[in-house]
């Protein structure tokens, strides 16, 4: 009788962490080594991996260990070669950097002999370690137990890394699966999409977890996720033969685009949306990069991309931009306090998010100059204005380096810098108002930092008349001491 499950291990220079990976495996609880097999294959590593292994296994005979080596061809040759020596019913995966805790196995196992749940994919959440703790952002808010995801009715429940997951032999064999091995990047995404699509279900463990190492700014070498965007591949490479093949093969085989797929899409995009610098492509590659990202969006409904839990809100927005184009703004409409794409609310503007931060106050000629940034987006018939003894004074648009944020030069948002004039001739309060539209306006509040605080104290003191209370009745500072 052979091994229940087979481990596949791809190893490629991870010399700092094997050992406490292979230690995790066998220190599993309530499983016969019989059980299990450990392939190890590595993949022509070129620093102390091989001999740390080699070590490992040879005082540790209680579990079946199986080294391979092949020349360095990529983690999907390495775990395709593992999969071609594979015995076992089922097959898990773990990467050699990563590790597993002591009840991983022994879950695993009670997962596949009970006989309610019929899956041939089951996962662990994956929880983060080093660098960065907690769970993965597609794992939280779980419950405790074991259950089954049907992704049509949890579309927003995706999976999209193999570490962590276990695959029945069977599955695997049905659907001639294998690691696509000319793609360097995300290369898990697209074979965990062709299982869904085919089985719109998959198993979760709830007793136990994955852990996803995350590497130190000073470890010698980065993860292969963690050093993806220094690549040129990661870019139009795999959005083309990862998520346009994702695409492809579910209007081929199904005539649609699920919506857990257009959860699948917009995952990985909100990541790729938030990175500063994407140097290592060329001019035309950007072009044609950002061309590539606006037609999968335009795949993703507008509430996927409004719902990308881990995108700021400004992102949400720009990639909306990115996939209306020019036909952005007449998409929108305002009703009352709130800006809308077609039935999907972009932004509500309340007095509790309406905020003018002001990081400079002078006074010159008569006049009081301040300037900040307002919170909030910048969305089509939204104005900002200063309101002062009954006349409203227009914010000017200030551009200003630190507030951008860019995306291969394209503008994502400046936080709305601004810029206003107002002559003092009275000793009403000025008040921040945000209009929206034509007919409605939010009072909004200031919110001073340290260095607008200093000047205001500062102009308060040297003008403690009409000024001086200007000042005071509108940022509420203390009166000067006589």
């Amino acid at each position: 009788m052979g091994p229940i499950i087979s481990i596949i291990v791809p190893l490629y220079n991870v010399e700092d962490y094997v050992i406490e990976c292979l230690e995790s495996i066998r220190d599993q609880s309530n499983i016969a080594k019989d059980q299990i097999e450990v392939l190890l294959i590595d993949d022509g590593s070129t620093d102390g991996t091989l001999p740390l292994v080699r070590d490992f296994i040879s005082s540790h005979e209680g579990m079946t260990w199986r080294l391979e080596e092949i020349t360095h061809r990529g983690v999907s040759a390495a775990r395709n070669f593992g999969l071609g020596k594979a015995a076992g019913d089922w097959f898990a995966f773990i990467d050699g950097d990563d590790v597993i805790p002591s009840n991983y196995l022994s879950e695993a196992l009670a997962f596949i002999s009970d006989n309610e749940i019929n899956t041939g994919l089951f996962c662990a959440p994956i929880e983060f370690f080093r660098a960065q703790q907690g769970m993965h952002p597609l794992n939280r808010n779980l419950s405790r137990t074991n259950f089954i995801v049907n992704v049509d009715d949890e579309p927003k429940r995706i999976r999209v890394h193999i570490p962590g997951c276990f695959v029945s032999a069977a599955l695997w064999s049905r659907l001639s699966l294998s690691f696509d091995e000319e793609v360097s990047f995300s290369e898990d995404k697209l074979l965990v999409a062709s299982i869904l699509m085919s089985e719109r279900s998959y198993g979760l463990m709830g007793r136990t977890s994955y852990q996803f190492r995350k590497r130190t700014n000073d470890s010698p070498s980065k993860s292969t996720i963690q050093g993806a965007p220094e690549s040129p591949l990661w870019y139009l490479n795999t959005l083309l033969r990862v998520d346009s093949l994702i695409v492809e093969k579910a209007l081929r085989d199904y005539g649609e685009i699920p919506k857990f797929v257009e959860y699948l899409l917009a995952y990985d995009l909100q990541w790729r949306l938030q990175l500063d610098n994407q140097s290592v492509i060329s001019k035309s590659q950007e072009n044609a990069y950002i061309a590539l990202i606006a037609f999968l969006l335009q795949i993703v409904s507008d509430d996927v991309i409004l719902g990308m839990a881990s995108a700021p809100v400004e992102y949400r927005v720009f990639a909306l931009r990115l996939k209306y184009g020019t036909t952005f703004e007449e998409s929108t409409s305002i009703v009352k306090d709130s800006v809308f794409l077609g039935d999907n609310l972009l932004w509500r503007f309340t007095e509790d998010n309406s905020i003018f931060y002001v990081e400079n106050v002078s006074f010159t000629d008569g006049c009081l100059t301040v300037e900040g940034f307002a919170g909030g987006l910048k969305l089509p018939g939204v104005r900002y204005a200063l309101e002062f003894a009954g006349k409203y004074i227009p914010c000017l648009e200030a551009k200003k380096s630190d507030h951008l944020k860019r995306f291969l030069g394209l503008e994502v948002w400046d936080k709305n810098s601004y810029s206003a004039e107002v002559k003092i001739d009275g000793i009403e309060p000025i008040a921040p108002v945000i209009m929206i539209g034509n007919k409605t306006s939010v009072k909004a509040r200031f919110v001073l930092t340290k260095h607008s605080r200093n000047q205001i104290e500062s102009l308060s003191d040297d003008n403690p008349g009409v000024l001086g209370a200007v000042l005071r009745n509108t940022f509420g500072i203390p009166s000067p001491i006589s």
